[in-house]
């Protein structure tokens, strides 16, 4: 059995907002069988943060990276050798990662537009959300006597919550051919387990990973395709660097955007960065 933690970066609520163009969520999908090593470990990290006068409750990549709340006072060089020997720590541990891209003005111009899918789903939060149980369930669904079953805990997010555990308790027909559903196959989406739980972050060591994967992942797009300016010089090759450590533990692109002319692949094709960086 799996546990999918999942958290994003770059969310837009319901409306466009220019300083957000990309939401980048992740999953990170670690067995029951070697979650207890990892949490050990990472409570382990937080133990020796806060023994060097890093009073955290929760691991932010935002605040480590820019510098902020518990951080304030730790020089750049540290704060960031500190996040490569996170993600050293993540590949080492060889959890898979999901990754769900979402250019959010082109789901917005694709729902303006009329698409039955975006207008059915109606916010790229609930689209990305979406898109991580398929591709959880078109990843693990071949495993054997029911090893790739997944409770999916998500970030807890308070204006969407009841839209997303009722679209992955009730899918619509729409998302059939995503992981090739038949009738005959019993029920839907039958790698989650119920639906989508979500608890606040600071309870869930490995939400806090998915929020490290998701931060460096939108970052990175949004200096690669987005026209972001370096904020520091060097700052591309190090986001490079994160990214390709995340990159070696992702899942097969085919299980997050499969090939074919079905409605929904052309979808979550359609609102992907124009340039996909797995």
């Amino acid at each position: 059995m799996y546990i999918g933690y999942v958290d994003e970066s770059g969310y837009v609520g319901h409306a466009r907002n220019p300083d957000q163009p990309v939401q980048a969520m992740a999953c990170i999908l670690p067995s029951a069988y070697n979650l207890h090593r990892t949490t050990d470990e990472f409570a382990g990290i937080m133990r020796i943060l806060r023994r060097n006068n890093i009073p955290l409750a929760e691991l932010k990549a935002e605040e480590i990276y820019r510098g902020r709340g518990a951080w304030q006072r730790v020089n750049g060089d540290i704060r960031h050798k500190i996040l490569t020997q996170y993600f050293n720590w993540l590949v080492n541990r060889r959890h898979k990662i999901i990754l769900s891209l979402i250019d959010n003005n082109k789901f917005f111009d694709l729902k303006d537009s009329g698409n039955q899918i975006a207008g059915r789903l109606g916010f790229p939060y609930v689209a990305g959300a979406l898109h991580i149980a398929l591709a959880v369930q078109k990843h693990n669904q071949g495993k054997k006597k029911n090893k790739g079953k997944t409770i999916l805990i998500f970030d807890e997010q308070r204006d969407f919550e009841d839209t997303v555990e009722d679209l992955i308790a009730r899918p619509p027909g729409f998302t059939d051919i995503f992981y090739g559903y038949r009738a005959r196959d019993g029920s839907k989406l039958d790698q989650i387990i119920d639906t989508a739980y979500f608890v606040k972050s600071h309870y869930s060591f490995l939400i806090q990973t998915a929020d490290t994967v998701a931060f460096v992942s939108r970052l990175y797009l949004q200096l690669t395709d987005y026209g972001m300016q370096e904020s520091y010089p060097g700052e591309l090759n190090r986001l490079q660097q994160w990214f390709n450590m995340i990159r070696g533990r992702l899942i097969p692109r085919t299980h997050v955007y499969p090939r074919g002319s079905y409605e929904i692949f052309e979808f979550y094709r359609n609102v992907a960065p124009r340039y996909m960086p797995f």
